[in-house]
């Protein structure tokens, strides 16, 4: 297997992580403003998931080996977003606090 394509396989997996689970974060943050608040959450769902399967077809190829590279950037992007989300959550209970 070529390196470039392994590493193309990974940031393509991490890049669809990151839509799929910031998606997921800004649909929760929005939920309390929403008059709407089921059809918010299907469509999300959907159009997340849509994305996720498309983009993981078109990058795997049709080969396991490239399935497991886009699999392992999908939960790289899993752990740095909840990292991020973590933060920038903590970082605004201390500003309401005050």
């Amino acid at each position: 297997m070529n390196p470039l394509a392994m590493i193309l396989r990974l940031l393509g997996g991490m890049a669809l992580g990151i839509l799929f689970y910031a998606g997921l974060w800004l649909t929760v943050r929005r939920l309390p403003r929403t008059h709407h608040p089921v059809a918010l959450t299907l469509a999300s769902f959907w159009i997340r998931t849509l994305v996720m399967i498309l983009g993981l077809v078109w990058i795997m190829k049709g080969r396991w080996e490239y399935a497991l590279l886009c699999l392992a950037g999908v939960l790289m992007a899993r752990m740095a977003v909840s990292r991020k989300v973590l933060a920038v959550d903590r970082g605004e209970h201390a500003n309401h606090s005050r």
